[in-house]
């Protein structure tokens, strides 16, 4: 009873997450007109929200491994709710802008303790399984946010949009209870310096690809936003190192990542998210732009990649836990790589059909190896580290994003936007990620020792 009361605890949490995360989007025309803002000042609820969750995630995990996983599980599911109803009654933007911090603080707490409570309390034959309902619960959050939130907007208010989360957060909470109760880990103590460090080295990351206004100079701004971001994101995580190196208890214990199904796992993580991400940001463009269709079947592609996608993340939870196959990644990450691949080839001849076809082997690689991930990665880690495996895979997945959409936009502005440079530019996009995809196939049928977890470290 228990164990599925963990279970509904973590999964219902993450719907609820993306639910209140998601159709935000939808919401900024309007909170644009309620606040008297542009649309680019708007999105700084979004860039709140993300940039908390980016930049503590990994911290996030941490504290679950030092504090109890129960413990920093239900904070975040409070923490989430509270700044979701904060930002229902919020009155100025400036304190919609806090809310939402507040809930991006929540869902980095939850999230980054998810998969680790998950381990914690199934059985090793069940933990694939187990963990691809995980990673289906995410896109289900999505799908039921952006279905609301037209009917929301239409008949009652956008500050439902906040709202409607409280229901599945109270129900999440309720169901922590399941979750074993560990008492905080006896002689540790949390590294407040290193995480600090750790915290401004990740947000100054994460809003070093942010572009603050519109126009054509967006993107010639280098020096005077884009370079000094990177540079203070590299000295604050050379900081963090340093500080680490002389930690008697430091926060992170890279002794962790040389336990090879660890770190090729992290590897392939943030490479399965790029290559995810990419797709996602180039099918619209590439269906309307070089297809010359319509928003209709960029439609048709999306639902079909991401359906097939949560498919086969079950799927790919059953096969690991019958097989235990090392050959079962490696090939999940071959067929992403060949359909990237294929799609750059035949950029010149592709069908709608055709195009849609390719987009299946992206959805089916892309489903299984997301769940094997997660499963290999968590299944080799210590017992005292596994909320700190859990928020570096999820610190990776976020990074795959930025670089996506970065490296993604950086191509297609490169080129000339018509005739044969614009179906040039897709084919160079299409190949950069495909040669991506295919490293990471590389990546995971490198020889590691099948998951033996490493000796927990003593205080």
């Amino acid at each position: 009873m228990s164990t599925r009361l963990a279970l509904s605890a973590v999964i219902v949490g993450n719907v609820a997450a993306l639910m209140g995360m998601v159709p935000v989007a939808a919401v900024l025309p309007t909170l644009a007109s309620e606040f008297r803002l542009s649309v680019q000042d708007a999105s700084l609820v979004m860039t709140a929200f993300l940039l908390m969750v980016a930049a503590l995630v990994l911290i996030a995990g941490r504290l679950g491994d030092l504090l109890g996983y129960r413990q920093v599980f239900s904070a975040g599911v409070v923490l989430y709710t509270a700044g979701a109803l904060l930002s229902a009654l919020a009155a100025e933007f400036w304190q919609l802008i806090a809310s939402r911090a507040l809930s991006g603080v929540g869902v980095a707490l939850l999230t980054g303790t998810s998969a680790a409570i998950i381990i914690s309390v199934v059985s090793a034959d069940r933990r694939g399984r187990a963990l691809s309902l995980l990673t289906m619960a995410g896109p289900a959050g999505s799908v039921i946010g952006v279905g609301l939130a037209p009917f929301i907007l239409a008949n009652l208010s956008w500050r439902w949009i906040f709202l409607m989360i409280a229901p599945l957060a109270l129900l999440s909470l309720v169901a922590a209870r399941g979750i074993p109760a560990a008492p905080p880990a006896a002689g540790r103590r949390v590294d407040v310096p290193g995480g600090l460090l750790l915290f401004g080295a990740l947000a100054a990351f994460s809003l070093s690809f942010n572009h603050f206004h519109d126009g054509p100079d967006t993107f010639e701004d280098g020096w005077t936003w884009h370079v000094p971001t990177h540079v203070l994101a590299t000295a604050l995580f050379l900081a963090f190192l340093w500080t680490e190196r002389r930690m008697a208890q430091p926060l992170l214990d890279v002794r962790v990542l040389r336990e090879r199904a660890i770190a090729i796992s992290v590897g392939c993580h943030g490479v399965v998210h790029m290559t995810m991400l990419a797709a996602v940001f180039l099918v619209p463009f590439f269906v309307q732009n070089a297809l010359g269709l319509t928003p209709a079947h960029v439609a048709i592609v999306i639902v079909v990649t991401n359906g097939l996608a949560s498919v086969s993340s079950l799927l790919g939870g059953w096969v690991w836990d019958r097989l235990r196959s090392p050959l079962v990644r490696p090939v999940c990450m071959a067929v992403l790589a060949t359909g990237l691949l294929l799609t750059a080839i035949w950029v010149p001849y592709l069908t709608f059909t055709t195009f849609l076809a390719l987009q299946v082997m992206l959805g089916l690689g892309m489903g299984v190896a997301n769940t094997l991930n997660y499963t290999i990665a968590l299944g080799a880690s210590p017992g005292d580290q596994r909320g700190f495996v859990t928020g570096l895979l999820e610190t990776t997945r976020q990074t795959g994003h930025t670089l996506a959409v970065v490296l993604a936009a950086a191509v297609l502005g490169a080129g000339r936007a018509d005739g044969t440079a614009l179906l040039q530019s897709f084919q160079v996009a299409w190949l950069l990620f495909g040669l991506i995809a295919a490293g990471g196939a590389l990546l995971a049928a490198l020889p590691q020792r099948q998951p033996e977890p490493v000796r927990a470290r003593t205080a």
